[in-house]
C-alpha cells in the first residue's frame, strides 16, 4: 500500500520554545506474514537549521515490523547522518474514526556511515529515547513528543499535528 502524509512539530524546552520543523513524507509497504516492510523517504524542513546545518533534509528510508514492534534504519543525505531507530507502538480504538496511538522509542544517530563496528566503539551519547502520544480522528492526528536526546543533554517535549493517508 502507498502512504503519504505531513507533519508539523513544535519543540519546548527549559530554555525555550520553537516551531521545530515540518515533515513530508511518503513509501510503499509490502505486506508478509513474518515481517512488513515499509519503503520510503521524508523530507524535514528545519524553522532554525544550525550554523553549519541546511533547511532542507532529505532521508531515505527502510522499515521492518509486524504488530506492535518496528525497526527503521534511514540516512540522512545532507548530513551525512545514518540512524537506526527501534519502536514499540499500538493503537487504541476509541471508536469508528478515533484512536489514541501510543509508541515508546529509542535510537542511535552516526555521522558519515562510522556505524560502530564493536561494542566499545558505540559512543552513548548519540543515542536518544523518548515516548509519544497521539489523538487521531480519520486521517488527522495531534499529539505530544517527549525525547531525551543524549548528544545535546536535553529534555525536549513536543507538539505536533499530522495528517497521513494510506491507499
Amino acid at each position: 500500500s502507498f502512504s503519504f502524509g505531513a507533519s508539523a512539530e513544535n519543540h519546548v524546552t527549559l530554555s525555550s520554545a520553537q516551531f521545530s520543523r515540518v515533515v513530508l513524507n511518503g513509501g510503499y509497504k509490502f505486506f508478509s506474514t513474518l515481517a512488513d516492510v515499509n519503503v520510503g523517504a521524508q523530507y524535514a524542513m528545519k524553522n532554525h537549521p544550525g550554523k553549519f546545518d541546511t533547511n532542507g533534509h532529505f532521508r531515505p528510508f527502510v522499515s521492518v515490523g509486524k504488530g506492535i514492534a518496528s525497526v527503521t534504519a534511514a540516512y540522512d543525505i545532507e548530513s551525512q547522518l545514518s540512524n537506526i531507530e527501534g519502536a514499540l507502538s499500538a493503537k487504541h480504538e476509541l471508536s469508528k474514526n478515533a484512536a489514541i496511538k501510543t509508541a515508546v522509542f529509542a535510537g542511535y544517530t552516526d555521522m558519515k556511515d562510522a556505524l560502530p563496528k564493536t561494542i566499545k566503539e558505540i559512543k552513548y551519547s548519540n543515542a536518544y529515547y523518548g515516548g509519544s502520544i497521539d489523538l487521531s480522528y480519520k486521517m488527522f492526528s495531534v499529539g505530544m513528543v517527549a525525547l531525551q536526546d543524549n548528544d545535546t543533554n536535553q529534555h525536549v517535549l513536543g507538539w505536533r499535528t499530522s495528517v497521513s493517508r494510506s491507499f
